[in-house]
């Protein structure tokens, strides 16, 4: 029958048999992100504060689990 047909049409398709080969993109990451792999370390002026920044949501829960 007709849709017999189809079918084996559609399963023999070379799509199905093998896929198109994927190729990476060439991508070229402007002069900002030149050092972007380097190794940073933190500095005694970056470190994060230690303000008690859970205190402007004024929520005991969250201020008993921060202390």
């Amino acid at each position: 029958s007709l849709s017999c047909v189809l079918l084996l049409t559609a399963c023999s398709s070379t799509a199905v048999v093998r896929p198109p080969e994927y190729k990476t993109p060439l991508i070229q990451a402007d002069e900002q992100y030149k050092y972007a792999a380097l190794n940073w370390t933190e500095t005694a002026g970056l470190k994060g504060a230690t303000v008690a920044w859970w205190n402007i949501y004024e929520d005991p829960v969250l201020s008993q689990l921060l202390q």
